[in-house]
């Protein structure tokens, strides 16, 4: 039997329709998500423009509304682009551990991360967060949907990351050892100062905040850990702080316009009371003097 050629094209054409019909549901399954959600969880950020290399400060807010979770999950937390690529992550333990979670008391906490220049730059971005385990995922309520709900990863923060520039630039004066970078993430630095190290910027004339971040070797002191203490114009004592953890801890303190002096730049002096010389403690031949490991300063005139 003979079919005209416009009817076969009809045929073919509508075949086509259907196979895309039953491919699209067949993605639309395989996206969805259907396993009710353990809790829910909020990001708040501290300002919505960040500049690059500088702080960002979320606050996490978990909250359990199903069952009790057994075991303990670690936070992830992406960074993405505006192409939803991810430049960076702060994967986390939450401040309280999931199995210890209950239903109707809320899990809430700040976290303040220093974002890496050399992974980052200038644009529209978007926080992802979840909970994992192994290569398990819970399934969370967020305040949007995620862009594939199979994934678990729940955006709640958009940002704008701003230029570098933007930071008070800083001059690293004398007291200073050259960078360091972590073994493991080598967008992680630090250096590490003398006794005495000082840290300049043009002088804003007003008061300031300033956020340090800093570590050293807390065992070589026993119980009487080192004293870091920060001093400005005119060898005024600013704040003091005690040296105790291996790990990075931060402190924040209030500079007055004062304390800066009236010089075109003013400068922070970072003191310890102690120092130490590795090749002393077993480590190998390295005869430096050194005071306290410095990850970061971010001195915030806003």
């Amino acid at each position: 039997m003979w079919i005209p050629s416009s009817a076969v094209s009809q045929r073919t054409v509508l075949s086509g329709l259907v196979a895309l019909a039953v491919l699209a549901g067949v993605s639309a399954c395989s996206s969805t998500d259907n396993t009710p959600p353990v809790g829910s969880v909020a990001v708040t950020a501290a300002r919505s423009r960040v500049a690059i290399g500088g702080p960002l400060e979320l606050t996490y807010r978990f909250e359990l509304t199903g069952d009790s979770i057994a075991a303990d999950y670690t936070v992830f937390v992406h960074l993405l682009n505006a192409d939803g690529q991810v430049l960076w992550h702060d994967d986390h333990r939450p401040s309280v551990p999931t199995s210890a979670w209950k239903a109707g008391t809320p899990v809430e906490y700040t976290r303040t991360v220093f974002l890496p220049p050399a992974q980052l730059h200038p644009g529209d971005a978007t926080i992802e967060v979840g909970l994992y385990r192994d290569t398990e995922r819970l399934p969370l309520e967020g305040p949007r949907p995620p862009r594939d709900p199979a994934a678990r990863a729940y955006p709640v923060v958009d940002l704008q990351l701003a230029p570098e520039s933007e930071n008070v630039f800083l001059i690293y004066q004398n007291g200073w050892h050259p960078d360091e970078f972590g073994a493991d993430n080598p967008s992680r630095s630090w250096k590490w100062t003398e006794k005495s190290a000082t840290v300049a910027f043009r002088n804003p004339k007003a008061d300031a905040d300033v956020l340090v971040e800093f570590g050293a070797r807390p065992p070589i002191f026993g119980d009487a850990p080192q004293q870091l203490s920060v001093i400005g114009a005119n060898d005024v004592l600013i704040a003091t702080f005690p040296v105790d953890a291996s790990e990075a801890v931060q402190q924040r303190f209030r500079v007055t316009a004062a304390q800066m002096g009236t010089g075109d730049l003013a400068e922070l002096r970072f003191e310890v009371d102690k120092t130490f010389v590795p090749a002393e403690q077993g480590g190998g031949q390295d005869t430096r003097i050194l005071g306290v490991r410095i990850y970061n300063v971010y001195v915030d005139v806003r």
